[in-house]
């Protein structure tokens, strides 16, 4: 299906634009792709912000209606999602891009991009799914407190098309979503824990309680959950988001 641009010069964030849309007109299109200049409160996982410079960046979200996917198998969206940014970004880049678990985007140890996925379930299935996407294009300057951001300028020293990118995205995206039979999720999974960031050898964590140790990636659930072994006794751990996180 041919996606439906909407193109907005402001907005509160592209996730609420297509919400909203949903809501006041209830058969809004699968593809439809709020696409901003400037968001004033862009948001980023859970209560995080994500800071863009007008114009500079990447902003869109994108609507899908995954009805051969059920709710507990939701984290194949996200998986998808992730690899289809990634390949785009190697493309344009031609340097080794990696997804930092569950789905933000890493150039060595800095955050490109990041995604954040609203789902809305009926019964067991999902209902519609919103794909938020910043992707850092041409900012050179981050003034928020964020650790570590890059952009894709900064990298390549060079501009780029942003439009190009958007419709590279959009088309790798169509490409996994279309291909989301069961063989090919078994793919997907593996393709995504080849893609992770630090997946090899063992790195420093720290849980949300602030307990810090060594450990290495061990496996990603279909739930999403993050499997990792300690490194002082072999013990596997499992983790939901935001329960660990990496120390960088």
């Amino acid at each position: 299906m041919k996606p439906t641009l909407l193109l907005y010069d402001e907005v509160i964030s592209t996730n609420l634009v297509l919400a909203q849309k949903i809501a006041d007109e209830a058969a809004c299109d699968e593809w439809s792709v709020a696409c901003a200049e400037y968001q004033t409160r862009g948001r980023g996982q859970a209560s995080n912000c994500w800071e863009s410079e007008r114009a500079k960046n990447l902003l869109f979200s994108i609507l899908l209606k995954p009805e051969n996917v059920l709710a507990s198998e939701q984290f194949i969206i996200s998986q998808i999602v992730a690899l289809s940014l990634k390949d785009v970004l190697e493309s344009f880049l031609q340097r080794k891009v990696c997804i930092k678990w569950p789905n933000d985007i890493y150039v060595d140890d800095k955050k490109i991009a990041g995604i954040l996925i609203e789902n809305t379930l009926l019964g067991s299935r999902i209902n519609n799914s919103i794909v938020g996407i910043g992707l850092n294009v041409n900012q050179t300057v981050f003034k928020s407190d964020a650790p570590n951001p890059v952009s894709m300028k900064q990298l390549a020293n060079k501009d780029f098309d942003k439009q190009l990118i958007l419709d590279a995205v959009l088309q790798r995206l169509t490409f996994y979503y279309e291909n989301l039979t069961m063989q090919k999720r078994k793919t997907i999974a593996t393709q995504y824990k080849k893609s992770l960031y630090r997946n090899s050898g063992f790195f420093p964590f720290e849980t949300n309680g602030n307990e810090r140790f060594f450990a290495k990636i061990h496996d990603v659930l279909p739930s999403g959950e993050l499997v990792l072994i300690r490194e002082k006794d072999n013990v596997p751990m499992t983790f939901s988001f935001k329960e660990v996180r990496f120390c960088i």
